[in-house]
């Protein structure tokens, strides 16, 4: 039994000090005895997310698909002198007060930033965020359905309008550490949740 796993920080396993053995996905799977394929990464856009799913990987190897999409305003570009996959993530923190050159990931080159910089102080907007958010989310929940694999779709995006399986940005539900990701207790709560849906529902593919 395998275990598709893709997200950001809140799934990779963000403030945990030991990510691979305390997330939630570890811990569903030692749950459940399944075998856990998280390629979670922090920063990671929902571009990433749907590329990775229908581009990177072959979904119809998996029992089970967990998927979780983002903040709506991150992207990706390619670069070619980048390796070892040329992916460079590009995000940038709104409502932090800070100014755009600072909330730019920092790994994006510096040859790049004016233009990013621009491009989140002139060009991107909530909606169209929200339009590709939705492109994302029909894309997942359809891809996984035509090959007939289930699906439990998650968001860390506490202010989406998109009816999701879990949100993980829910402070009252999932405990947080210092920067907003779930602490320990949190992923324990999330690995729970998730094994009560996925046996009420009777996810798994026979």
């Amino acid at each position: 039994m395998k275990i598709y796993v893709d997200g950001c920080s809140y799934t990779y396993g963000g403030e945990l000090k030991d990510p691979e053995k305390t997330r939630y996905s570890t811990l569903l799977g030692n749950k459940i005895g399944a075998e856990v394929y998280n390629i979670a990464r922090c920063s990671s856009s929902n571009a990433r997310i749907v590329r990775n799913l229908l581009v990177e990987n072959d979904i119809t190897k998996y029992d089970l698909a967990i998927i979780q999409l983002t903040f709506p305003e991150r992207l990706e570009y390619y670069d070619p002198q980048r390796p070892p996959d040329n992916w460079t993530n590009v995000t940038i923190q709104t409502g932090t007060g800070l100014n755009y050159q600072e909330t730019l990931k920092k790994d994006v080159k510096p040859i790049n930033k004016q233009f990013w910089t621009q491009y989140y102080k002139e060009i991107y907007q909530e909606q169209y965020g929200r339009a590709y958010e939705q492109i994302a989310y029909t894309t997942i929940k359809n891809h996984c359905k035509i090959n007939n694999v289930p699906l439990a779709l998650l968001t860390s995006d506490d202010s989406t309008p998109l009816e999701y399986t879990l949100q993980l940005n829910n402070g009252k539900r999932y405990a947080k550490a210092k920067y907003r990701h779930p602490n320990e207790l949190g992923h324990m709560r999330i690995a729970l949740d998730l094994m009560f849906i996925i046996k009420t529902a009777k996810m798994f593919k026979n």
